[in-house]
């Protein structure tokens, strides 16, 4: 529950003209009042509230209730309060209250988006195209079989002197050496980014990138089909075990205890449980 006050009020005749019960029980009518301007309370209930002496809150009631030939807005004569209803005497509605609500919110509004470019422009000053090899959560550019060349570039006679430049891999000799890689040799790599980037492209990428870390994370939780046919002693970590993943039975969870027909990337699984990569449900 908050209220935004205005400078202006202070420029007013509220402050001028008074009495000052007017200013302290109009600010706290802003406070309490609903979206509509409305406070639909008696003097005690705002008293009791706010903390402040009853003997306040009506004489600034009754002053706030009095036509003002010199206020801004000559709406219901310049009154700031007027009641809800001629059947009781409680219950006030302010009656500037939607023109105040309409320049805060575009203050608000104009405050948000400055925010917002301010945000937008910071992350295109550190965005990048290459990929670093400290940074691996950097975005990465789609593969190609050409470079871009820089153009306009000078060459400096007194090379030895300039600092020396960190060194940048380039996506393609990396994409290379995962593909060279013995832990990968059962996957498709080039199959799997084009199934990457189809990915990105649903909403439960939730704006997520290509990046380094990305791309051995969708590797890593690839699905290599069990060679049934290898070497026993290949398959003997498995007899015996059983899945442990845990399944609603009633109001307790019990473990699943299925035999285990497969693993994983390390994780053994039964029939009923096979293990999900990223990206399916």
């Amino acid at each position: 529950m908050y209220g935004k006050i205005f400078q202006s009020m202070y420029d007013g005749t509220l402050v001028s003209v008074g009495p000052w019960e007017a200013m302290v029980t109009f600010q706290q009518l802003i406070i309490l009042a609903d979206k509509f301007g409305q406070v639909d309370m008696t003097p005690l209930a705002i008293s009791r509230r706010t903390s402040i002496p009853l003997k306040i809150i009506v004489k600034g009631l009754k002053a706030l209730e009095q036509p003002d030939p010199q206020s801004r807005i000559p709406v219901e004569d310049g009154r700031r309060i007027v009641c809800l209803s001629d059947t009781r005497p409680w219950g006030w509605r302010i009656v500037n209250h939607g023109h105040y609500r309409q320049i805060r919110s575009g203050d608000e509004r104009q405050e948000y988006m400055k925010i917002y470019q301010r945000k937008y422009r910071q992350e295109r000053k550190h965005s990048v195209n290459n990929i670093s090899l400290d940074n691996p959560d950097k975005p990465i550019k789609p593969i190609s079989g050409s470079r871009n060349q820089e153009s306009g570039s000078k060459i400096r006679s007194n090379i030895s002197n300039a600092p020396k430049r960190q060194c940048v891999q380039s996506l393609e000799d990396w994409w290379q050496e995962i593909k060279e890689n013995p832990a990968y040799r059962e996957i498709c790599c080039d199959r799997e980014l084009e199934k990457m980037k189809a990915w990105l492209t649903t909403p439960k990428a939730r704006g997520r990138k290509l990046t380094k870390t990305f791309a051995l994370n969708w590797l890593n939780n690839v699905e290599v089909p069990l060679n049934l046919n290898a070497h026993p002693s290949s398959l003997e970590n498995l007899s015996g075990k059983v899945c442990w993943k845990m399944i609603d039975e009633g109001e307790h969870l019990r473990p699943c205890k299925e035999p285990v027909v497969g693993s994983i990337n390390g994780n053994p699984h039964c029939a009923k449980h096979p293990v999900l990569k990223e990206g399916q449900s």
